[in-house]
């Protein structure tokens, strides 16, 4: 929690200490001074110290909007794929997110989509959100008045204004800083289309496995049940044994049909 209040208030030092007598978790620390001067943008550089990134330098930025809001960010693309995200709002930690990060997705989305066009790639238009937030290093902090929660722990915001605010804040700043980095738009496009591909293949291959059998399976094993049904079922039977779930093409009808008065008369 200190250290949260260390980068959400930019320039704010903690100077935190705990009593010796008092046993520790692991990790925490006995002293320390708490001081991110850069706010979001060093929280997140330092998070991203050992990593690579797709971008030689994060997507940050602070916007001062009308009625004392204000929107911060940082953003970054590791190459690992192994993304995180933060979303506050007035300090207060958001864990399922909400509207905030909806307007943050929307307005990547919006604008990667129209770098894509403006450069000539097509195949830009078939990336999504997902696509992008998926193993991004996300910060976000947003200010605002009165702004609404859901439930008694606060875990997801859903005021209705957080979206367009973030939205507005983000888009603009993020067209430019795809426009004046052309290399690293260039490597981050590349590879969200490239996982936008993939995401499509995996789509495509389960929506084929939940498909129903073919006409000619099913005419097989029809085919089957009749010649082991033969010698002892009368012809009117044929019809209702022989009748497959999936209506087959009137070729595969034809030869089932043969077959079943051959396997009659035998």
């Amino acid at each position: 929690m200190a250290r949260s209040k260390a980068y959400l208030f930019k320039g704010v030092e903690l100077r935190w200490s705990c009593d010796e007598s008092i046993p520790l978790p692991e990790g925490v620390p006995a002293k320390d001074v708490l001081h991110f001067p850069g706010g979001l943008a060093d929280y997140l550089a330092t998070t991203l110290v050992d990593r690579t990134t797709l971008t030689a330098t994060p997507f940050v930025g602070e916007v001062e909007l009308a009625d004392s809001a204000r929107v911060e960010w940082a953003i970054a693309w590791p190459e690992d794929g192994d993304g995180f995200a933060s979303y506050y709002c007035n300090t207060i930690s958001t864990p399922d997110a909400g509207t905030h990060e909806a307007g943050l997705r929307t307005a990547l989305t919006r604008s990667l989509r129209a770098y894509g066009e403006l450069v000539g790639n097509r195949r830009a238009s078939i990336v999504a959100a997902e696509d992008i937030v998926g193993g991004a290093g996300i910060m976000l902090s947003l200010f605002m008045r009165e702004p609404q929660f859901q439930g008694q722990t606060k875990d997801r915001l859903v005021s209705p204004e957080a979206q367009r605010l973030v939205e507005t804040a983000v888009k603009d700043r993020f067209d430019h800083w795809l426009s004046d980095d052309p290399v690293s738009a260039k490597a981050l496009l590349e590879n969200l289309v490239e996982k936008a591909e993939d995401r499509q293949r995996r789509r495509s291959r389960r929506s084929c496995s939940a498909r129903p059998r073919p006409a000619s399976c099913v005419c097989r094993a029809s085919w089957r049940i009749a010649h082991a049904t033969a010698p002892l079922a009368p012809r009117s039977f044929w019809s209702r044994v022989t009748r497959p779930a999936v209506r087959p093409s009137r070729r595969a009808t034809v030869r089932l049909r043969q077959f079943c008065l051959y396997a009659a008369r035998s």
